[in-house]
């Protein structure tokens, strides 16, 4: 996957949670959802899970929009991860909670 098409993945990550937790706003607010609208007050704005899907990304996209650009600014050798010295050449390094294969 090309750098720009991964930065355009996480920079894309924060505007669509705040999308998803603003429709589901709406919906519940509209009478939509099958139940009653409740009432907004301070409690509900900062405890109903679609205002709190908001915040989240809100916040992901305040954290994650800095990495997107940092890897859509950076050169193809910045992005490739280099084997730390402790691991022999010969060893295939798997994912958690599988074992290291000697690579043949």
């Amino acid at each position: 996957m090309s750098a720009y098409r991964r930065a355009l993945i996480i920079g894309i990550l924060g505007p669509v949670l705040q999308v998803i937790g603003v429709v589901w706003d709406l919906v519940k607010h509209s009478g939509l959802g099958g139940g009653e609208a409740s009432e907004i007050t301070l409690r509900h704005i900062l405890f109903a899970p679609e205002h709190l899907v908001i915040s989240a990304g809100i916040a992901v996209a305040f954290l994650c929009l800095p990495l997107a650009l940092q890897v859509a600014a950076a050169h193809r050798d910045e992005l490739d991860l280099t084997l730390p010295e402790s691991i022999p050449k010969g060893v295939a390094v798997s994912a958690p909670g599988r074992t290291a294969e000697v690579a043949q």
